[in-house]
């Protein structure tokens, strides 16, 4: 199912592509016409080249240092993290049992969750309150409508990104929490 969804979604993005290739060169010749055309007849390449299950320089992943496989789902689950945090916040605990709770099913520290809440409020202030809002928001609506908002509910989306964030983190240095 995964691979269909993909695929289509590669199908859409060819043809968007394709189109305006087609714009480009339909316009005023210019350097930097001839530069991005260029760059999108790359770009449908290696869309073929990934169809043929190759992966093309223009869609390698990026060399990332540091210990983590996947860096940016990482990353997402420890702005999940603190959004969690937030909403256990919401409806209840205090701030440093949220915190404790969720740094117990991330296998971290109370004071590695501290840390990304000042990291990502200094680094992304706006993401991390999206992220909040929206994590705190589904509570708020529910409430809103009458509905019970279930604390075992929150735990459980707890424990499941726990246990994301640990898959992801495998290949971390051994040793390392």
């Amino acid at each position: 199912m995964a691979k269909a969804s993909a695929h289509s979604a590669r199908d859409r993005l060819r043809a968007w592509l394709e189109s305006h290739l087609v714009d480009i060169g339909l316009g005023e010749p210019s350097h930097e016409a001839q530069a991005l055309e260029q760059l999108l007849d790359e770009a449908i390449e290696g869309l073929a080249a990934l169809d043929g299950g190759e992966v093309p320089a223009i869609f390698a992943p990026a060399k990332i240092q540091g210990w983590y496989k996947k860096k940016y789902t990482v990353r997402q689950l420890k702005i999940m993290a603190v959004a969690l945090v937030a909403l256990l916040k919401e409806l209840g605990y205090s701030v440093a049992k949220a915190r404790t709770f969720v740094a117990s099913h991330y296998g971290e520290t109370d004071e590695a969750v501290r840390r990304w809440t000042r990291d990502f409020a200094r680094s992304n202030p706006e993401g991390l309150a999206q992220a909040k809002a929206a994590t705190v928001g589904v509570y708020r609506t529910w409430k809103r409508l009458g509905w019970h908002y279930k604390i075992p509910h929150a735990l459980k989306q707890v424990e499941s990104a726990g246990r994301q964030f640990y898959k992801a983190r495998e290949g971390k240095k051994p040793g390392k929490k």
